[in-house]
């Protein structure tokens, strides 16, 4: 470089202010050896931005004579999308000077702490390597997009045609319809009128009923104060005895209405089959889901309480654990996922751990069996015998990114991120897809016929179909101030939920809250929650691998 080039080379070195410009282009030659000097020139057979020093050796060169050539303004005018492409690394704002092919992401040197275990190349040269392959790969796919375009689009316009014309004929055959139709739907508004008349007076007789209860409780409750005051203790243990069996009468007939369906909540609707217009009542019985009633249903959540059972340490392995999900096995044994290290962790009833190495970094981890495990990774599913320690041939695979994983009466039920879920066989074969609409959060669980879920960043706690992924309903609770870290399901219709380093239960009854532990021990971030049926227990774990067994205690039974 002569003395000329060299002060030129100065004069276009960027400020502080231009580094940090997202749209200031530099030398690819001079930014290979870490000096960012002002771009002049771009070669479109070299692919590269020269200054004006590089330029001069560029174009005097062997290789280089006879390139097509352009200032750096008219190649921002051409390509001005180019500049709306962020080159620096949001989280330090740096310049992205390095790719890692193991996350598919370009970093700054900032970021090398959290990329120690990956595969990293230096991005410059990278760019030389693969910008040819990568640019025919992008041209031939345009190519193939906008053929299949020009088809769709002329599919589309005959298909428009074709409507026009057929569309008198369609408008005479729905006037001849409508005559047909409004002959029977006056039969069916008079039958659909003198149902709904009917069901007012059963829901009027149900409210008389509960009314007289309603009144009967208040006057128990008044006697009781009076008993307190005045009477003498053998008094009031005898008035006692007889409150006890009035609440016991009362208490049938509220379980009964429930156990019966009687109350019912009806939606009139009119339905247009093509053969046929009909009336139909689409009966949802309320409470909705209840397979089994107790006793006295608002207080299934009011006499839990969680007793501390057990707490260990998950061995670490070559790296620090980061426990994703967790699953009793019907044994009582446990497994834990393991992202970090790419491993699933069976812990025994006797205290001993075996791991399993895995192909991918695990998800989620849900358990079929005593002898099987379900796992969800980034875009496929796998099922792991925990005996063998093998993976089976499991085909079953997407291009969606899947999160937590549940199994249900061995369906498997998977979390598809931004979508809703999917269910699959334990076989392999899709069953069926329930879209969602909205962002939720990837911890759910299950129970009966029916998905328990939170939206992201709500404190909303919400219900879907297992069949239809219609929303069944929805609880706002102050409780959950950010979404839960995990929500596991019992038998009975109770939802034990972690979030903020607590325990909060909920009853699917009645929709009653209790918080049953405050601050739990040892452990700042909960990542996981699991139920164990077998034997009543509910652990709680952290990504490190902090775990807390606790027993699940009813206050009322121990009495």
């Amino acid at each position: 470089m002569d003395l000329a080039d060299a002060e030129s080379s100065r004069k276009e070195a960027p400020t502080q202010r231009e580094l940090e410009n997202e749209k200031v282009l530099f030398c690819d030659i001079c930014q290979h050896y870490k000096d960012y000097v002002k771009a002049s020139m771009w070669c479109s057979e070299c692919l590269e931005l020269y200054c004006s020093p590089c330029y001069k050796t560029h174009s005097r060169s062997r290789s280089g004579i006879g390139h097509r050539t352009e200032s750096i303004d008219k190649y921002l005018e051409k390509h001005e999308f180019i500049t709306n492409i962020s080159t620096s690394c949001q989280k330090h704002s740096k310049r992205l000077n390095m790719y890692c092919s193991i996350h598919d992401l370009p970093i700054c040197y900032n970021c090398h702490e959290n990329h120690e275990n990956c595969t990293l190349e230096y991005l410059p040269k990278l760019v030389k390597d693969e910008m040819s392959e990568k640019f025919e790969n992008v041209k031939k796919r345009t190519n193939n997009i906008l053929e299949q375009i020009a088809v769709l689009m002329s599919t589309v316009e005959k298909e428009n045609s074709s409507i026009t014309k057929k569309r008198d004929d369609f408008v005479n055959s729905v006037n001849a319809c409508v005559i047909e139709i409004l002959k029977k739907t006056d039969m069916i508004k008079e039958n659909g009128l003198r149902d709904l008349e009917s069901h007012c007076n059963k829901m009027l007789s149900i409210k008389n009923q509960l009314k007289v209860i309603w009144i009967s409780i208040c006057r128990i409750k008044q006697q009781l104060t009076k008993l307190t005051l005045h009477d003498s203790e053998s008094h009031a243990f005898v008035s006692f005895l007889a409150m006890h069996q009035d609440l016991q009468k009362y208490e049938c007939q509220i379980k009964k209405t429930l156990d019966d369906n009687q109350i019912q909540i009806i939606n009139p609707t009119i339905n247009f089959p093509c053969d046929e217009v009909t009336y139909e009542r689409n009966v949802r019985p309320f409470p909705p889901n209840r397979e089994s009633s107790p006793t006295s249903f608002s207080q299934q959540t009011n006499n839990l309480r969680l007793q501390d059972y057990e707490m260990f340490d998950i061995p670490k392995g070559k790296f620090t654990n980061n426990i994703t999900g967790s699953s009793f096995l019907s044994n009582d044994c446990i497994c834990f996922s393991d992202s970090h290290n790419n491993r699933l962790i069976l812990k025994s009833v006797d205290g001993t751990y075996e791991t399993c190495d895995l192909p991918f970094s695990p998800v989620g981890v849900a358990s079929i069996s005593n002898s099987k495990v379900a796992i969800s990774f980034k875009s496929s599913i796998g099922i792991v015998d925990v005996k063998d320690k093998n993976m089976e041939n499991f085909k079953f695979k997407h291009s969606d990114r899947f999160g937590c994983i549940a199994c249900k009466e061995e369906k498997l039920i998977v979390h598809v991120c931004g979508y809703g879920f999917y269910i699959v066989s334990v076989q392999g074969e899709k069953i069926r897809e329930l879209k969602i609409t909205g962002s939720l959060s990837s911890s759910f669980s299950c129970m009966n016929n029916e998905i328990y879920c939170t939206y992201q960043n709500e404190s909303l706690l919400c219900c879907f179909n297992l069949q239809s992924g219609l929303l069944s309903g929805t609880q706002p609770s102050s409780k959950l101030a950010k979404p839960p870290a995990g929500i596991a399901c019992d038998q009975n219709g109770v939802i034990f939920v972690v979030c903020e380093n607590n325990i909060v239960t909920i009853s699917t009854y009645d929709m009653n809250y209790k918080g049953l532990i405050k601050r739990i021990k040892r452990m700042k971030k909960p990542s996981a929650i699991a139920y164990g049926s077998e034997n009543k227990r509910l652990l709680v774990c952290s990504e490190i691998g902090k775990v807390i067994v606790y027993s699940i205690k009813n206050e009322e039974e121990q009495t």
